[in-house]
Parts: C-alpha cells; structure tokens; sequence
C-alpha cells in the first residue's frame, strides 16, 4: 500500500494509510 489517500477495493473494503505508516482496513456494509 504506496498509495496516498483511502483505496477501495472490491466490496466495500477500504485501505487507509495513516501518517504514521499503519494501515488500517475497514469493511463497509
């Protein structure tokens, strides 16, 4: 995950990159 911003992927998933390089992953229904 090199990309900036939020990335969505397929169903409703989305990839955050924090500022301090964790990323967190969210499933929205």
């Amino acid at each position: 995950a090199v990309n900036c911003g939020p990335v969505h992927y397929g169903k409703g998933a989305v990839i955050e990159l924090g500022d301090n390089g964790v990323v967190s992953v969210k499933f929205i229904k």
